[in-house]
């Protein structure tokens, strides 16, 4: 498999860690779930991570003498790319090479680039990385939508940016959260207002930046982050409720991307996110009335900004992503934005795909609105061209078509999906993230999702027990936390012991 004269591989890359030592995957210090032969195949694919790896060559090296097909390395490609939160649509880790193979692609640094390790033999990631580096923030959201015509700037050219992202009050997640813009800021300092407010400046030739934050465990002159080296360092003002970094009391400490804080009860992160022309550089209080997809990360928004106004055409949609995304939600709110009279007609696919559907009956109630395919890739290509037959029927014209899928389009395709039907979805796709790449909406899922009739309280710890969580299940997962943590408050705060044992980290 490996040259058994090479060093240990010990890669550090986006937010996880490879250690062939100990064999594993970590995520943010935390061991991933990982099948034997699919960890065996990551560890190969990063250790000739130069070049593209056939087929071949990852069936002979991985597999050695055991008698696999191709669909077993398909399969451990799929599993290795879940782990890792990649996609095939839109690769940032692992790369097919059409015709040839694979190759990882993911910007990665060896321990002994990063320094210094701890004495539990961990790299200090977190603590060392700088922004120049390559590594990127668990809110670098992955939902550029693929579009027929591919367009620079993720919708028009845009780079992404330096933010900060407050996530929530703990004691007022319903405030929802703000982004602050620190590209070229040279200096921020967090204060107590009355609200919560950003001013930009200048003085002595520096680019300086005033937050105000709302609460009174909120100090007057709370803490400062200050750009050194090209690194944001946050520094404790000596405020009376402290600087917390990791559950730690801190008065300095370098930010590295997708570092959480906490200044007064109010939970912070460090990230970034393309910028396009027309969104707003700062959002201050929580997702904008309206939208379809209620984010404050910036490329969200422009999401949101375009499924708006792909909702009022009668183009088909594809929404992709893993399971509990709200990919089915947010299908509903486009068609309840489209003008469409007609109904939103669902159909499940994985039970249509068992027990069959009568394709015209379900077009014809659909008529003048929308059919929404949910699970499409649960479709059996027989299925799916029956459907595609019956929508070349004039009585189809009207109909509206919305899918969502949780495998992506182009790997649908690539193993024999019917082109008859998805090319129905060629013009205009999109990737929701998962929950965890977009923590700095957390605040205001939690107000969203929260059936209480008093709006949800929490403490700063329990706060950052949400935030730190990885949410396997994303939103779905979200809800049925709070549920449960809502049934064991009764009417007062929510903390630590209300919450799940998989989210207070005990399972």
């Amino acid at each position: 498999m490996t040259d058994p004269e090479a060093a240990p591989l010990h890669l550090c890359f986006d937010e996880f860690e490879l250690v062939e030592k100990t064999f594993e995957l970590r995520h943010r210090g935390q061991v991933v779930a990982v099948q034997p032969k699919v960890l065996d195949l990551l560890i190969y694919l990063a250790r000739h991570r130069e070049r593209v790896v056939t087929k071949e060559e990852l069936l002979e090296q991985v597999w050695a003498d055991a008698a696999v097909s191709e669909a077993s390395l398909s399969q451990a490609v799929s599993a290795a790319r879940r782990a890792l939160g990649d996609s095939s649509a839109e690769p940032r880790m692992i790369a097919t090479v059409r015709g040839r193979g694979f190759r990882f692609v993911a910007e990665a640094s060896t321990l002994s680039a990063l320094g210094a390790t701890h004495q539990d033999g961990r790299s200090p990631l977190f603590a060392s990385v700088r922004p120049s580096e390559g590594v990127r923030s668990s809110v670098v959201d992955s939902a550029i939508p693929s579009t027929a015509v591919e367009s620079s700037q993720a919708h028009g050219g845009a780079a992404p940016e330096e933010f900060l992202f407050v996530i929530m009050r703990a004691a007022a997640p319903a405030e929802g959260g703000a982004a602050i813009c620190l590209t070229g800021v040279d200096e921020l300092t967090v204060e107590r207002g009355d609200s919560r407010q950003v001013r930009r400046y200048e003085d002595g030739g520096k680019r300086l930046l005033r937050l105000t934050l709302v609460g009174e465990a909120v100090s007057r002159k709370h803490a400062r982050l200050a750009r050194e080296g090209g690194q944001m360092v946050l520094r404790d003002l000596g405020s009376s409720n402290g600087t917390w970094l990791g559950g730690k009391r801190v008065e300095s400490a370098p930010l590295a991307p997708g570092t959480l804080f906490e200044c007064g009860h109010t939970l912070l992160q460090m990230g970034s996110s393309a910028l396009e022309r027309g969104i707003e550089v700062d959002l201050l209080n929580g997702p904008l009335p309206g939208q379809l997809l209620p984010s404050v990360l910036p490329s969200l928004r422009a999401l949101s900004r375009d499924l708006t106004r792909m909702a009022a055409t009668p183009s088909a949609l594809w929404l992709e992503g893993e399971h509990g995304v709200g990919k089915s939600t947010l299908a509903a709110a486009v068609h309840g934005v489209s003008g469409r009279p007609g109904t939103l007609v669902r159909v499940d696919c994985v039970q249509a795909s068992t027990t069959g559907a009568h394709w015209p009956a379900l077009l014809q109630e659909a008529r003048t609105g929308s059919l929404l395919l949910e699970n499409a890739d649960a479709l059996p290509r027989a299925t799916a061209l029956s459907l595609a037959a019956a929508l070349d029927a004039p009585a189809a014209a009207e109909v509206r078509l919305l899918a969502t899928s949780r495998t992506s389009y182009a790997e649908l395709l690539g193993n024999g999906g019917a082109p008859e039907l998805l090319s129905r979805f060629s013009g205009y796709r999109a990737t929701l993230p998962p929950l965890r790449r977009r923590i700095a909406d957390l605040g205001a899922l939690v107000s969203c999702l929260d059936s209480g009739a008093e709006p949800v309280e929490l403490d700063a710890v329990t706060a950052f027990a949400l935030c730190r969580h990885d949410w396997p299940g994303n939103i779905s997962e979200l809800r049925a936390c709070l549920g449960v943590a809502r049934r064991m408050a009764g009417s007062g705060r929510l903390r630590m012991e209300h919450l799940p044992p998989a989210v207070r980290g005990l399972s």
